[in-house]
């Protein structure tokens, strides 16, 4: 874990830490029972999650998706690459059969924003697959994916910051980004990481 913050609410296990997961920059940021009390900070978290959450999913579309990603396709883009922009999902989303890239259009503050109706799901098929790649100045701080049920990522390679209803499950990714699951008015979330998986988080910075 990379400049991260871990929390839970109104729940109280953390578990996993330490060992064998790490938290590299050192500051025991993980609020739960046996370790920072501090109940306000993931209270706060929680709230503003479903603020996040119906915001992203009450933004006005500017494209309409559905299934694989990578075999996404917008005027002018070679397939699997998309501009900025509102994608809407009327059900469940992927990243499977190739790459998805993100380009920033030279922007660094271009903003690109998934809603799905229910799952997103990566999947590493072979060495080139199952990725979320980023390019011409797309920025993982302005990445958000409104996911309607739960998301699980397998690829290698995912950047955004996941606002999942329900659960996220985060396996062998290197991932650029925030994960939260749940809310005041949302499900019972769940973030889980297996031990097994040797996963890397980083929080992007930004907002």
């Amino acid at each position: 874990m990379n400049d991260d913050l871990i929390g839970v609410s109104p729940g109280t296990a953390v578990t996993g830490f330490y060992p064998p997961g790490t938290d590299t920059d050192g500051t025991n940021a993980i609020y739960a029972s046996g370790y920072n009390t501090n109940a306000a900070v993931p209270l706060n978290a929680e709230n503003a999650l479903t603020t996040a959450y119906n915001t992203a999913a009450g933004m006005v579309a500017t494209a309409t998706v559905a299934g694989d990603l990578s075999q996404a396709s917008s005027p002018g883009y070679p397939t699997g690459t998309l501009p900025p922009g509102v994608y809407k999902s009327s059900s469940s989303l992927s990243i499977a059969a190739g790459n998805l890239t993100l380009n920033g259009a030279g922007n660094a503050n271009s903003v690109f924003i998934f809603q799905m109706a229910s799952t997103l799901t990566t999947t590493l098929n072979g060495a080139t697959s199952g990725n979320v790649l980023l390019t011409n100045g797309a920025s993982p701080c302005n990445i958000y994916w409104q996911v309607g049920s739960s998301a699980t990522l397998g690829g290698q390679s995912f950047y955004g910051n996941i606002f999942a209803y329900s659960s996220i499950t985060i396996n062998a990714s290197t991932f650029t980004g925030r994960a939260l699951a749940g809310g005041s008015a949302l499900g019972d979330g769940a973030v889980s990481i297996p031990l097994a998986g040797g996963s890397i988080i980083t929080n992007p910075g930004g907002n």
